[in-house]
């Protein structure tokens, strides 16, 4: 952790922001499986995984359907489309998503040292309901998502409203994430971040 403390001290960091899907939730493949049944149920193809993970991984439901949409020269309904995964993934993958070891092993390190505010791309329901069931939402002083911003990564929005709501400065604060449309919104929002694969420092 001797670069973790070196970059908190450096950068007088004052507040931890985590992503939710693939960074402090192992939900990847569940979410994955979940787009490609709804797109299966409606008798379309859905992209490859490998492309998901590269590209699309923390995009919101809907911007991914709009985007699938015209990738792919398909005119379905976003709204439908996406309650019909929501409903898949809760059903099938919830109660079976676990924390990732290495993101906890931070939050129970600094937990009581600096405030943590969840800011996901996921909605909100979702969220909490993910985070009840593995008893964390203690952690977070604030739950932010989807339904709180105009705009999903990799624009700045989730990021500066968790940095606004407690108002801590953007350079002061540091967000672990797991995908470049993360990494984006972090850099977009003048933030220090984590690659939590990696874990790899950004400054």
């Amino acid at each position: 952790m001797d670069c973790l403390e070196n970059l908190i001290k450096t950068n007088k960091i004052k507040l931890f922001i985590f992503d939710c899907d693939g960074t402090l939730m192992d939900t990847l493949d569940s979410h994955y499986n979940s787009w490609n049944e709804t797109y299966d149920s409606l008798t379309y193809n859905f992209i490859s995984k490998q492309e998901f993970v590269n590209f699309y991984a923390g995009t919101s439901g809907d911007e991914l359907i709009s985007i699938i949409n015209e990738r792919l020269n398909y005119n379905l309904n976003i709204k439908d489309v996406h309650n019909l995964k929501n409903n898949i993934f809760m059903e099938k993958y919830l109660n079976k998503v676990q924390p990732i070891k290495k993101t906890l092993n931070i939050i129970k390190k600094y937990h009581g040292v600096f405030p943590f505010i969840l800011a996901s791309g996921g909605e909100k329901h979702i969220v909490h309901k993910l985070l009840d069931l593995n008893n964390l939402s203690h952690y977070f002083v604030d739950i932010i998502s989807i339904s709180d911003v105009n705009l999903g990564k990799p624009a700045p929005d989730l990021f500066l409203t968790a940095s606004n709501r407690i108002q801590i400065s953007p350079e002061n604060c540091l967000v672990f994430e797991d995908a470049e449309t993360g990494f984006q919104a972090a850099k977009n929002a003048n933030m220090k971040y984590i690659d939590i694969n990696s874990f790899n420092l950004f400054i």
